[in-house]
């Protein structure tokens, strides 16, 4: 990412607007998932927040989603790509990143995929039934824990360049 980019957060949003509204909606959301109070759960926002702090070229937006449902698709509204980061249980090495679509985490009855996948899982159909999604990509990192602690583990930590670099090769290859 280059000096003259802008930055990553949504315009208005420091000074009190409210983010959920689509004026100025950049076309490119990398949208991170989960909950800051279980550990690896949070490594979507983990991830954003770090995104943040960077330039992002001038139609990239980097948002938490938090544990947000169905209010996700607000945030998705008006968008030409979506690449969602987001804890993932793969039953893989703790660290492991996968890239899916959004077919792949839609509950079959007892299916799950993100420990908060209902909420993600919930949002993407109901989204995709009223034909309003965006081209759609999850990040998922496998968790190594999921207890009730701030912060991520090594192996999720060790994780964030290989995000980086999976997100970055889906932006630049949708674009």
């Amino acid at each position: 990412m280059t000096p003259d980019e802008t930055p990553g957060t949504r315009p208005g949003a420091e000074s009190g607007s409210n983010p959920d509204t689509n004026s100025d909606v950049k076309p490119i959301l990398i949208l991170g998932v989960g909950n800051l109070l279980l550990k690896d759960e949070g490594v979507g926002i983990h991830f954003v927040q770090q995104l943040q702090k960077k330039r992002l070229p001038p139609d990239v937006e980097a948002l938490d989603g938090g544990t947000r449902g169905l209010d996700l698709l607000m945030l998705m509204e008006g968008r030409k790509l979506v690449v969602v980061v987001d804890c993932a249980r793969l039953g893989e090495t703790p660290g492991t990143v996968r890239v899916f679509g959004p077919k792949d985490i839609v509950p079959e009855k007892s299916r799950g995929f993100s420990v908060h996948g209902l909420n993600l899982a919930t949002a993407l159909e109901f989204g995709a039934r009223l034909g309003t999604l965006p081209d759609i990509f999850i990040v998922g990192v496998e968790p190594e824990s999921i207890a009730i602690e701030i912060g991520l583990s090594d192996a999720v930590r060790n994780a964030l360049p290989v995000i980086e670099r999976t997100v970055d090769e889906i932006v630049t290859s949708k674009r």
